[in-house]
């Protein structure tokens, strides 16, 4: 039996007090550790700095192939040994382009997941989501449009209780971060742009569709580089907030 409940049982009973409402020390030492998120977002720093480097240097390329398209739609002359290494090169960015969003996924789903898990984990109530839903929430169709970002907000709004800026009963009630929507916005746009360019291109679209196709590509890319930085921005927020948490063992609430 804890100290507390054995004082509890011993006091006379005029003394003793109600303590069912109160959070018992048993029940926090049974929920699993908080997750440190540092190391896992330290990952999401590094390879999406990557995915910007690459969408940088793609941002040239597709300035390149928007002027060669241009100049060959409006009649100019058209050197083959030019085409071919416009043509190399793209080839290259776009490997490099599927390993770093391939890598990039994956560090920022293993620190979604547990950014979501931290908020079980510290007891916060009311949730609507758990933490597979950062995760599947990705992948499903139309689903994917809305859910990862009402997870993220879920996420960052929890955060605050974590960090000890707001409370049990009111972190429901903290205001969104704009930068939740400003990157979910921008991720959207960047990837339903780059869908839209790839579904235009091919071996038989004319020199129009594809001028096209390489502007829109182009400004898919643009965009890539601003939806990754506030990622990163999301990433060390929430990442910081949570870590104040560890700064404060669950013992110590009881003392």
């Amino acid at each position: 039996m804890l100290l507390a409940d054995a004082e509890i049982a011993l006091a006379p009973p005029h003394a003793r007090r109600d303590t069912s409402s109160l959070p018992r020390r048993s029940d926090a030492l049974r929920r699993p550790p908080l997750i440190p998120l540092q190391p896992r977002a330290t990952l999401v720093m590094v390879v999406f700095s990557s995915i910007v480097l690459v969408a940088l240097v793609s941002v040239w390329s597709d300035w390149v192939l928007v002027d060669f398209v241009r100049n060959a739609a409006a009649g100019g002359s058209v050197d083959q040994r030019r085409a071919d290494a416009i043509d190399a090169r793209s080839s290259t960015l776009g490997l490099f382009e599927l390993a770093t969003r391939i890598a990039g996924a994956i560090v920022f789903l293993r620190w979604f997941h547990a950014a979501h898990k931290n908020l079980g984990s510290r007891g916060l109530e009311r949730l609507t989501y758990n933490p597979s839903s950062a995760v599947w929430a990705f992948f499903i169709p139309i689903v994917s449009l809305f859910r990862p970002y009402q997870v993220m907000v879920e996420v960052a709004k929890g955060s605050t209780y974590l960090a000890g800026e707001s409370s049990a009963d009111s972190w429901r009630g903290v205001r969104e971060k704009p930068l939740a929507l400003l990157w979910w916005a921008l991720y959207l746009a960047s990837n339903v742009i780059a869908l839209i360019a790839a579904r235009m291109s091919g071996e038989h679209a004319a020199l129009g569709t594809i001028l096209t196709a390489s502007r829109l590509d182009l400004l898919s890319h643009v965009l890539e580089v601003p939806a990754a930085v506030t990622a990163m921005l999301l990433v060390r927020t929430i990442s910081r907030q949570q870590g104040l948490a560890l700064e404060h063992p669950v013992a110590k609430v009881f003392e």
